[in-house]
């Protein structure tokens, strides 16, 4: 069987629903950026329009 490794499909199974206490929903997905020493910074990839009335707390 061949498996599809394209960077659609690996997005595909991570993305993730965002819920907001705003009562706000949006959605995400994880994606992996090379950083020094062959280590990765896993980091949650949003529009800016589902978090820009957040305040963060």
């Amino acid at each position: 069987m061949k498996v599809n490794d394209s960077l659609s499909s690996r997005v595909l199974f991570t993305t993730v629903r965002l819920e907001f206490r705003s009562g706000s929903v949006g959605t995400g997905f994880f994606f992996d950026f090379p950083a020094s020493g062959g280590r990765v910074v896993p980091t949650l990839v949003t529009n800016w329009h589902a978090i820009e009335d957040e305040d963060g707390g």
